[in-house]
């Protein structure tokens, strides 16, 4: 029979139990004393950390200046010329009775963007932001797994390691030096299979240096390509989704070659001459777009990258659906950069730059619409080698319709650092193709366009139509969707390169006014696959 314990030694002992103290989870911003403005109740705004990546949870303090509670709102200005002060759309909070604030909110992803808080006729001063870029590097574990200059070797049927950096140095590019690292952060480590698919070896969290550790590894003598994967982070108020590692290629023999290092594959610096997609240094207007130009809108997509979105994050706009698929045959990888689709050749300048890397729009296909997106390229020179053929494109959403390219629409494609555009179309044994000259996409990041109707095709550079084709065997009758691409050589060594679009949009028909006939493209015979 179990003893009874009187009920007031009972509350005794919960009264004197020491009380555990709360821990914060992994990444959460800490609440910290108040700042000077919030103290002095002057009009001003503060935002901690000072390092973070886009989507990262920050901590937003400030004063409206007087006092009062009262509605605010978040304002962006990309600060490029004419730019004005846009409100966040689905943000808003209130004031304390003193006129200071404190609110959590995902760190944008654009380089030189500025936030503001607004309350009624009161605005606090700017604050601009330079997200720093995600990396991820991984070598075969040596004796020491955290060296990546003294990598281990992989050799038939033996087990091996591979370490994971979530915050490698020398980084990759140079802007994610001093990347915050996330403790607890799932890391993937996958192996390819072909070109889109990848299957998963394991999972581990990031430990407090930002390593993750995966022993134990065998495969049979031959090489193989890996990759890591950070996966979304979502704690402490942060929406940060999943980011890849560049591939790497394991050879795995008896007496494999020296290996190399991850960040000795080649300089890993950019090329200085190519401008940045840094919006409060261009010094140039945004291009006017034809979706705004002719009335498209609403989009019925609208994929943006300003926060801290993954390649299968949802667009917005009024049929929000769809995601990208990534696909490499190289060294190469589709991820996000400075609030855009990126797709680069390889891990730094020098060797690696091999073979194709594409993103293709899955799940929101249409047969007739508008397409729009903007691009510019990161073209490097005194490299030996081909140049990339940079292309954004229309494709047949099922693979079976393909037809070995009988129903492309090229929207634009470029090749390397070049200022010429090409553009057109593929209808069974027919083809449409122009070229016009642009002043190329490396140090600007122009509109396109296309329009697909039953009867026509038109394309537009910077909302103006720049050619059509009026006929009904041009229009395809498969559903279309998007497709990035940098496309190399087979296993040629080419020049390192990368493409990025800012966004990436679709309409519908039936909205907005017509635009006037474009000069026509001369048909000829499509070459045979």
């Amino acid at each position: 029979m179990r003893a009874s314990t009187p009920l007031a030694l009972l509350l005794t002992l919960v009264l004197l139990a020491p009380v555990a103290p709360a821990v914060p989870p992994a990444g959460a911003v800490p609440p910290g004393p108040p700042t000077a403005t919030e103290r002095a109740g002057r009009s001003g705004l503060h935002v901690t950390p000072s390092s973070y990546v886009g989507g990262q949870g920050l901590r937003w303090t400030g004063s409206l200046g007087v006092p009062g509670r009262r509605r605010i709102v978040l304002q962006q200005n990309m600060n490029r010329p004419g730019d004005t002060w846009d409100t966040i759309a689905g943000f808003s909070r209130r004031t304390r009775a003193n006129g200071t604030f404190s609110f959590t909110y995902p760190a944008p992803s654009m380089f030189g963007v500025s936030f503001r808080v607004k309350g009624g006729p009161r605005a606090t001063s700017r604050v601009t932001f330079d997200a720093k870029t995600q990396d991820v590097a991984l070598w075969v574990s040596g004796t020491d797994p955290r060296r990546p200059r003294s990598p281990g070797r992989a050799r038939p049927g033996q087990p091996f390691g591979v370490t994971v950096d979530t915050s490698p140095s020398p980084a990759y590019p140079s802007n994610a030096s001093g990347t915050p690292v996330f403790p607890g952060r799932l890391v993937t480590l996958q192996r390819r299979v072909d070109g889109d698919t990848w299957t998963t070896l394991g999972r581990a969290p990031a430990a407090a240096d930002g390593f993750a550790f995966f022993p134990g590894l065998v495969e049979p003598a031959g090489t193989v390509v890996y990759r890591a994967r950070e996966e979304s982070w979502t704690r402490a108020g942060s929406r940060i989704g999943w980011f890849p590692s560049f591939p790497i290629r394991i050879v795995v023999a008896d007496q494999p070659a020296a290996p190399v290092p991850p960040a000795a594959r080649g300089t890993v610096t950019t090329d200085t001459t190519v401008t940045t997609a840094r919006a409060i240094d261009t010094g140039v207007a945004a291009s006017t777009t034809a979706s705004r130009r002719w009335l498209w809108g609403p989009a019925l997509f609208d994929f943006d990258w300003e926060r801290g979105e993954s390649l299968t994050t949802a667009p917005r706009g009024t049929n929000p659906r769809g995601t990208w698929l990534d696909y490499a045959d190289g060294l190469g990888k589709a991820s996000k950069h400075n609030g855009g689709l990126s797709l680069e050749s390889a891990r730094g300048t020098g060797s690696g730059d091999v073979g194709t890397t594409r993103a293709t729009l899955v799940g929101n296909a249409q047969k007739y619409g508008r397409w729009e997106l903007r691009l510019r390229s990161r073209a490097f020179r005194n490299e030996p080698g081909a140049a990339y053929r940079m292309s954004a494109e229309l494709v047949p959403a099922n693979p079976a319709d393909s037809d070995c390219g009988a129903h492309d629409i090229t929207i634009a494609q470029f090749t390397g650092r070049g200022t010429t555009m090409s553009f057109g179309l593929a209808a069974g044994d027919r083809q449409w193709r122009a070229t016009r000259r642009t002043g190329g996409i490396t140090n600007a990041d122009p509109a396109f366009a296309v329009e697909v109707t039953p009867r026509a095709v038109t394309w537009f550079l910077n909302g103006k139509p720049i050619g059509s084709v009026r006929s009904a065997a041009a229009s395809s009758d498969v559903p279309m969707t998007l497709r990035l691409s940098l496309v190399g050589s087979g296993s040629a060594e080419m020049r390192h390169a990368g493409l990025i679009s800012d966004w990436q949009r679709a309409f519908p028909l039936g909205r907005g006014r017509q635009a006037p006939t474009a000069p026509p493209l001369r048909a000829s015979t499509r070459p045979t696959c």
